[in-house]
């Protein structure tokens, strides 16, 4: 019985009539040109070209037994540059750009190999690579661990091989790692720590602030009580009654009326100011007129005494210590004044120097500092009571309060080089 062998339309195949089969030849069988027909004998087949003839045996060697070769990957690009192959990468977190090239040995393998790959653990299955392609390409992968798989297989035939998987390692980046959210939870816990910690010595801080104060404030209330007790000595009360019973006995009624009444507003203003801090520079020196017109009594009108102040002060605005400036006034009639038979002058000044600073000076032109000590009695060889408890004061003002007053005492000569009286200079800023 004869085989069969029909040649079919669609260019490159055979059939098989009696085994009921279809193969096909290609250029791997050596087919490079168009069959124009087939010549069938008993044991061979002619295939006829236009300008030659092929005669092929009638059996299964015609058709050839294909096999996949051995695929491999040819290059590795890291970020676009060219490295070593390996079979494991530790790469940081910004190489993350990859490529694979790959190939497979046969004659035109390119064109009868197909290659699928996939990329553990992102892919489950396996992709297609498109014929004609050796490489595959993978932009900004995130950081872990992967294993890049990949297998080829001949489509000629039914064997399937793999290349050697190349496994890679992309590091999370810094701020992703343990060892950062450690350092920034351990910089939370410190910053909340130096938070509380700054909140508990600011509120400590306050609380000595206010101790401070009160003991300040307390200081000063001594003090003001000091000055106030000096003011009203029991001499100058004693004083200031006996010319009120002068004036009574010589039947002066008006002038005993007069004077009772400026000796009660005095005492009243002492004790109105001695309970503040501060009072303003007019009612400071609306008390030194008071105290000076009684004072004058007892000299008995030999006292020459002037009080002028800067046109550009604003007397009713600016705050000064209060009863401050009296203590000096008063040395300067007891200790200047008091001991000189006649000429007894005292001027008060009040201005405005540089800086917004207040100056007030109390001038008297009695025997000076020097005479004063000598004709002290030896018990009284100490600093007058008023005089330190203003030094007290000005402490206080200057380091606890930070309001700079100064204070300095000159001695006056005239051209003789005799002593001829003595100047307190006041100065504080304009508060």
């Amino acid at each position: 019985m004869v085989n069969f062998y029909g040649f079919l339309p669609k260019k490159g195949f055979i059939g098989f009539i009696k085994t009921n089969q279809v193969r096909r030849l290609n250029t791997q069988d050596g087919l490079t040109l168009s069959v124009d027909k087939f010549i069938i004998l008993e044991d061979y087949l002619v295939s006829v070209f236009p300008n030659s003839l092929y005669v092929m045996p009638k059996n299964n060697t015609l058709f050839k037994a294909f096999k996949t070769s051995k695929v491999w990957i040819t290059s590795v690009q890291i970020n676009d540059k060219d490295t070593v192959v390996n079979t494991n990468y530790n790469l940081p977190y910004d190489y993350n750009k990859l490529r694979f090239d790959f190939n497979s040995n046969g004659f035109q393998s390119n064109k009868h190999v197909s290659y699928k790959y996939r990329i553990k653990p992102i892919d489950t299955t396996w992709r297609n690579v498109p014929l004609n392609t050796h490489f595959v390409v993978f932009n900004s992968l995130s950081s872990g661990d992967y294993t890049f798989e990949l297998q080829g297989k001949n489509i000629s035939s039914k064997d399937v091989q793999f290349a050697s998987p190349i496994t890679f390692t992309i590091a999370k980046p810094f701020w992703e790692t343990y060892w950062f959210y450690s350092l920034v939870i351990a910089t939370i816990i410190g910053l909340v720590w130096l938070y509380f910690r700054w909140r508990l010595q600011q509120k400590e801080a306050q609380r000595i602030a206010e101790v401070d104060k009160i003991l300040i404030d307390k200081k000063i209330t001594n003090l003001r009580l000091e000055n106030l007790r000096s003011q009203m000595n029991p001499h100058f009360i004693f004083n200031a009654l006996n010319s009120i019973q002068d004036y009574i006995i010589s039947n002066e009624k008006e002038l005993a009326s007069s004077y009772l009444v400026k000796f009660s507003r005095l005492i009243r203003m002492y004790l109105d100011y001695s309970q503040q801090n501060e009072i303003t520079l007019e009612e400071e020196l609306n008390a030194l007129k008071l105290y000076l017109e009684l004072e004058k009594v007892r000299f008995e009108d030999e006292l020459e005494y002037t009080i002028s102040v800067d046109n550009q002060l604003k007397t009713k605005q600016i705050k000064v210590p209060s009863l401050f400036i009296q203590p000096y006034v008063e040395n300067a009639l007891k200790h200047g004044l008091l001991h000189k038979l006649n000429d007894r002058k005292l001027h008060i000044e009040a201005k405005i120097i540089q800086q917004n600073k207040l100056e007030i000076t109390v001038e008297d032109n009695g025997i000076g500092r020097a005479q004063s000590e000598k004709l002290k009695r030896p018990n009284q060889q100490h600093k007058p009571f008023a005089t330190k408890a203003n030094e007290e004061r000005v402490h206080l003002y200057k380091n606890k309060l930070k309001r700079d007053i100064t204070i300095t005492t000159n001695d006056l000569y005239d051209e003789n080089d005799v002593a001829a009286g003595t100047k307190v200079v006041i100065t504080m800023p304009i508060h």
